[in-house]
């Protein structure tokens, strides 16, 4: 006979006769049973909804990216330390960089991405998230704008829709003789996309790399590198491997590291609610 068996058929078969003793012992053996499958059930709903989360975040991110400002023989470098190490499946070179988007008297502060997209639909699910237009042209016009992909939320504060033309402001412009000008570009929208992360949706821009390497001055190189692992879990290690390899010129992050504050609350509410309902069961098995 098992020890746990032992101590339920102890205290469920009590000795004592009669209603009483009986309504006592379903009661209790109730509470102990309905705290349980609360405990259970809140925890399997928290850990459904952090897996959520992080798999939007990953849809939209790299496991690792490493940022830093490289040429063509810098990302030859980047290339032969990811291809030493196993744990890696692919990667994404990208021009990154903040400008301004305005259209018809409304602007918003956006974080350009410039990209390849095969190589970056390798890295991430982005290539799904895409609702309404379709992506960039491989071999767009000369003459034309460049194209641009804007995140869903993004679109609907500034009251654009697919096919108009706005205009892109870098802070960082050039040197004239009545001070720093502005540089600034026109783009046309052709496709809207949600992640089902507000903060992705409300920000980002994404357009050739091309583009957005002629626009913040990168052309021909990049200011960044997304990496896709073959099991996420390695992503802490495979970070820590990549920054011994590349030095002190480059900063590595994993998707992690670029949302601590909210995976803390979700870490810290997740334990919050055990430490309640064990509290609860605790009260329940008196």
């Amino acid at each position: 006979m098992s020890t746990e068996f032992f101590i339920a058929r102890r205290y469920l078969l009590a000795k004592r006769k009669g209603l009483f003793a009986m309504v006592t012992t379903f009661i209790g053996v109730a509470g102990v049973a309905l705290g349980v499958a609360a405990l259970i059930v809140t925890l399997a709903i928290m850990d459904g909804f952090q897996s959520d989360i992080k798999k939007k975040i990953i849809d939209a991110q790299a496991h690792v990216t490493i940022y830093g400002r490289m040429q063509p023989r810098d990302m030859a470098a980047v290339r032969s330390a990811l291809g030493r190490d196993g744990r890696l499946a692919a990667e994404s070179p990208f021009v990154m960089g903040q400008a301004i988007l305005t259209f018809n008297n409304r602007s918003s502060g956006v974080v350009v991405k410039g990209f390849d997209k095969a190589a970056e639909f390798a890295v991430n699910n982005l290539k799904n998230s895409l609702r309404q237009g379709a992506w960039w042209a491989d071999k767009p016009a000369r003459s034309a704008a460049p194209e641009l992909v804007l995140g869903e939320e993004l679109a609907k504060s500034l009251g654009l829709w697919i096919g108009d033309e706005a205009v892109l402001v870098s802070p960082q412009g050039a040197a004239a003789g009545m001070g720093i000008l502005p540089k600034m570009r026109k783009f046309k929208v052709v496709g809207l996309v949600r992640t089902g992360y507000y903060d992705f949706d409300n920000t980002m821009a994404y357009c050739p790399m091309g583009a957005a390497g002629d626009f913040f001055g990168f052309a021909g190189g990049a200011n960044g590198v997304g990496v896709r692992l073959k099991n996420i879990d390695t992503a802490a290690a495979a970070a820590a491997d990549l920054r011994k390899a590349l030095g002190f010129s480059c900063t590595v992050k994993t998707y992690a590291d670029m949302n601590q504050t909210l995976f803390a609350a979700l870490k810290l509410e997740k334990f919050v609610m055990s430490l309640v309902l064990a509290l609860i069961i605790l009260v329940a098995t008196f």
